[in-house]
């Protein structure tokens, strides 16, 4: 699923198939793609690695397709065609006659689903490789350290400690914090006033390093000013931290370790992971600072601590899915921890220790999350036990698209009333509801029967119009991941 993980993959597979294995994924220029694409098409190689397009690579004799960590988000093409290369997968090996194997520390509830419907085989691995043991986890509220120790710090006492203890032992360290820049936003404490995005509903997030503001959907970038431009007031306090911070506080902490950060901001280029991966292995990062980047599959055996700096961030995102996805990120990240013959150790911060999916982190029981969170799904009607169709309408004319959009309800609602299972959500504003200087809206479909729904789309009126309609954009996406 991630760019980052096809140096070590690549190199894995060249040692064991020397020439044989052709290389897919959007970091190639389009001459090495294109290279690549035709080695593949002449028969001279019989595997490709690569990321969500490789789905598409043109074997004619195909016999397998493994997706790895097939419970990740990137999986999803968030632009138009809004495929799903793991459903792709089972398709396109369904067609040719060939096996699909997923592979998941934390499967998706969609995939645990479908073993239980007897539609996929579950293999289960009990043990890490060579036996080896589960990090132990533990938990810290931050709370707590605020009221009771008095520690406004980024890190926790405990994490501190357990950070210098590792150091002195030369062992290295792994602190996820999944947000970037300095400051989540910055404010006027005299009238309230929060820095937005020009284009966007968002707020601005700081980064010190280039002294800017920056909007991270639309990379809209404003100086840091020097009063508030609501009140002319002369203090703009920072709120929130995301990872630039974090490595300038255990720079601080710790100012004989090597630190590095591996985050949007830091990896340009082709050979930023390689080199990252180069250094670990080589013992030149002590503490190595990511957002998600770092949780998936990199195999450090000198890894012996993981610090989780802020859990919650995943867990406060309204989509029925921030539960699922925050337990997946918090476990895969763990799982970074004692890889190689000394255990590991996780330490997770949070302000809500008491939410029911730390206890499932803390025991490593996934089949246990697995069960709770499907019974929950039951219960309110979501996948996978229906599905769902978003209807998002764009436009940069607010009034415009409001009209578009109450014409498109009205268009459902009288064909969804015709339709038993299927029920029709919204319209709603989008969490995000101002990207790039264009309003968003979404209407949902929800039922059991894809072609039922199917139907009803296809009967709409408003929606074959919208083809000949320039101002206003109707995008349809089947299953979607993303409903910000």
């Amino acid at each position: 699923p991630e760019i980052s993980l096809t140096p070590q993959t690549v190199e894995r597979f060249h040692q064991r198939f020397g020439n044989r294995v052709a290389i897919l994924h959007s970091g190639l220029s389009q001459k090495e793609r294109f290279l690549e694409w035709k080695k593949i098409h002449d028969k001279q190689v019989s595997i490709a690695v690569g990321a969500r397009s490789a789905v598409f690579a043109p074997f004619t004799n195909l016999g397998i397709i493994v997706i790895d960590e097939e419970h990740d988000g990137s999986y999803k093409q968030d632009s138009t065609p809004r495929y799903h290369a793991r459903d792709t997968a089972v398709m396109r090996a369904h067609l040719q006659n060939a096996i699909v194997l997923l592979g998941s520390a934390t499967p998706s509830l969609e995939s645990v689903h479908n073993t239980q419907l007897d539609k996929y085989k579950y293999l289960s691995l009990k043990k890490r490789v060579e036996d080896r043991l589960l990090p132990l986890v533990s938990l810290t509220d931050m709370r707590k350290e605020r009221k009771e120790l008095k520690n406004f710090s980024i890190l926790s006492g405990q994490l501190i400690a357990a950070i210098r203890d590792r150091l002195s032992r030369r062992e290295q360290v792994f602190l996820f914090l999944n947000r970037r820049g300095t400051a989540r936003y910055v404010y006027c404490p005299d009238c309230g006033y929060v820095l937005e995005c020009n284009h966007c509903s968002v707020t601005l997030t700081f980064h010190g390093k280039s002294d800017l503001l920056l909007c991270h959907y639309c990379n809209f970038s404003a100086h840091m000013p020097a009063h508030c431009p609501e009140c002319q007031g002369n203090v703009i306090r920072f709120s929130g931290f995301g990872t630039q911070k974090l490595e300038e506080e255990t720079l601080k902490l710790f100012p004989e370790a090597k630190v590095s950060r591996l985050d949007r901001d830091t990896t340009h280029g082709k050979k930023a992971f390689a080199n990252m991966h180069r250094k670990m292995h080589s013992g030149e990062i002590d503490i190595l600072i990511g957002t998600q980047m770092i949780t998936k599959g990199h195999d450090f055996p000198n890894v012996t601590l993981v610090g989780v700096v802020a859990a919650d961030t995943a867990l406060n995102i309204p989509d029925f899915r921030s539960c699922e996805r925050a337990f997946q990120l918090i476990t895969q990240v763990a799982g970074r921890a004692g890889r190689g013959k000394v255990p590991g150790k996780v330490i997770i911060q949070t302000n809500n220790p008491d939410h029911y999916m730390f206890d499932f982190v803390m025991e490593h029981d996934v089949d246990a999350f697995h069960d709770k969170e499907i019974k929950l799904r039951k219960r309110l009607n979501y996948p996978p036990f229906t599905r769902i169709i978003a209807l998002e309408v764009v436009c940069e004319n607010e009034t415009q698209g409001q009209n578009v959009l109450g014409k498109l309800r009205q268009s459902l609602s009288r064909l969804v009333s015709r339709e038993k299972s299927v029920e029709l959500i919204g319209p709603s504003k989008a969490a995000l509801y101002r990207l790039q200087n264009k309003f968003r809206w979404h209407l949902l479909l929800r039922g059991g029967n894809m072609k039922q729904m199917q139907n009803i789309l296809l009967k709409c009126p408003q929606l074959n119009e919208s083809k000949t309609r320039n101002k206003v954009k109707i995008t349809i996406d089947v299953d979607p991941l993303n409903l910000l």
